[in-house]
């Protein structure tokens, strides 16, 4: 049986698919190793790995594309401080406001506390350059068919009701611009 370990990059779905691991691979859901669980990147994941002696051989992750990811962004951290703090400037931001605060170049994330910062991460920042097999969200089903598991929706935002303006899109295409060469290569 295939022994995999899933680099769970943020806002890409990663919820759904350590869900499906869960019952299918009881390393993901036991509390004695469960190095496997947050947000790691390749060579922290692999690091981890050894030190639990987890000795894997499919090693993988789900990249999602960049200004959809940047909208689930958005709309996660928007319901997060809503749930959290109640009267937060972020619930009271627009969504343009809200892009230039979280990707633009401006002071405001250095001067303020800001406990979200792995979701800002590039997805290239969590994936190595070997050994690394990338699924495209938009085709979960090639990985769903590769590992016999079946992937449930969980842990879904509303981000189909973040609206940006095109300078928003393109402060987003500047910030992620790595995650969009990379996210055409695929």
């Amino acid at each position: 049986m295939v022994k995999p370990l899933f680099v769970h990059i943020p806002k890409n779905g990663g919820t759904s698919i350590r869900q499906a691991l869960y019952d299918k691979w009881p390393i993901y859901n036991d509390g004695l190793t469960n190095f496997v669980n947050g947000h790691w990147t390749q060579y922290q994941l692999e690091s981890r790995a050894r030190h639990a002696q987890y000795d894997y051989d499919y090693l993988f992750c789900v990249m999602r594309e960049p200004l959809r990811r940047a909208k689930s962004i958005i709309s996660h951290i928007k319901t997060k401080f809503i749930q959290q703090y109640g009267n937060h400037p972020y619930t009271k931001s627009s969504d343009d406001e809200l892009v230039e605060q979280l990707f633009g170049y401006s002071e405001y994330r250095q001067k303020n506390n800001f406990d979200f910062h792995y979701l800002l991460l590039h997805q290239k920042s969590y994936i190595g350059n070997k050994n690394m097999i990338i699924y495209n969200m938009n085709n979960l089903k090639q990985l769903e068919n590769n590992l016999k598991i079946t992937i449930p929706h969980v842990n879904q935002t509303a981000s189909s009701n973040v609206n940006l303006s095109t300078s928003s899109i393109r402060t987003i295409e500047n910030y992620f611009d790595v995650d969009f060469e990379l996210w055409e290569s695929l």
